[in-house]
């Protein structure tokens, strides 16, 4: 389960850049256009696992809703 005050320190600190609203217009795109929530988080977890090595991808999906909590 995500840490909601981590998250929001997250949201708050995160200095977002063009390439991140681009992405984040995208996945919203895809939703929009019936894109299934297993392929967004695969998606976004791909992208995230790129920007930071450390990145727990299975737990990130379990978040979503898409995979079992490990």
């Amino acid at each position: 389960m995500l840490d909601k005050g981590v998250f929001l320190w997250y949201i708050i600190t995160m200095t977002a850049t063009k390439e991140h609203f681009e992405f984040t217009a995208a996945l919203i795109n895809a939703a929009n256009n019936g894109t299934p929530a297993s392929v967004l988080a695969t998606l976004a977890a791909a992208k995230f696992a790129k920007d930071n090595p450390r990145f727990d991808i299975d737990r990130f999906k379990a978040a979503c809703g898409t995979e079992e909590t490990p």
